[in-house]
């Protein structure tokens, strides 16, 4: 029964082949780069919902990097 692989293998496999090594570093600098311009409009007093703003910025960066790694890279 080696021949079909168990869920728990897919799902490392999977990951493995999502996260490379040193994608996790670069989404932390992204994040932190793309959070510094959001930040600093809050703190300069600007009318902003940051529940709204910080989710968005966070998902945006993750969609990006999923749909990079994914093969739907382009739209066509």
């Amino acid at each position: 029964m080696s021949g079909k692989p168990t869920f728990s293998q897919r799902l490392k496999t999977t990951w493995r082949n999502l996260i490379v090594p040193g994608d996790l570093t670069t989404l932390i600098i992204t994040i932190a780069l793309l959070m510094m311009p959001v930040l600093l409009l809050s703190a300069s007093d600007w009318m902003l919902e940051m529940r709204v703003i910080v989710p968005i910025t966070l998902l945006g960066v993750l969609f990006g990097y999923l749909l990079a790694r994914s093969r739907y890279d382009t739209v066509f």
